[in-house]
C-alpha cells in the first residue's frame, strides 16, 4: 500500500512540478511581447503580427530597441526583422 502511495506521490509531483516552469515561461514570453509591442509601436511600426514572430526575433528586436540611440537605425532593423516574420 505505501509503494502505491509513493508511486502516486511521486507522479503527481512530476505532473504538477513540470507545470510551474512552463507556466513561468508563458508568462514571460507574453511579457517579453508586451515590451516589444509598446517599443514596436513607440517606433512607428505596426506591432499587430508580433505574436508571430519567434522568441528569437523578439530577443533580437529586444536588444536592438535597448541598446540603440539610433531610433532610424532602430526602426530600419526592427522593421526588416517584422518583414522577415511576415503576416502569415
Amino acid at each position: 500500500m505505501i509503494g502505491k502511495f509513493a508511486a502516486a506521490a511521486i507522479a503527481a509531483t512530476l505532473t504538477f512540478g513540470a507545470a510551474a516552469p512552463v507556466a513561468a515561461m508563458e508568462q514571460e514570453l507574453n511579457m517579453l511581447m508586451g515590451a516589444i509591442y509598446f517599443e514596436v509601436k513607440n517606433l512607428g511600426l505596426d506591432p499587430t503580427h508580433i505574436d508571430q514572430l519567434t522568441v528569437s526575433q523578439l530577443a533580437r528586436i529586444k536588444a536592438i530597441t535597448s541598446s540603440s540611440n539610433d531610433d532610424q537605425g532602430a526602426k530600419f532593423q526592427v522593421k526588416k526583422i517584422l518583414d522577415e516574420a511576415g503576416p502569415n
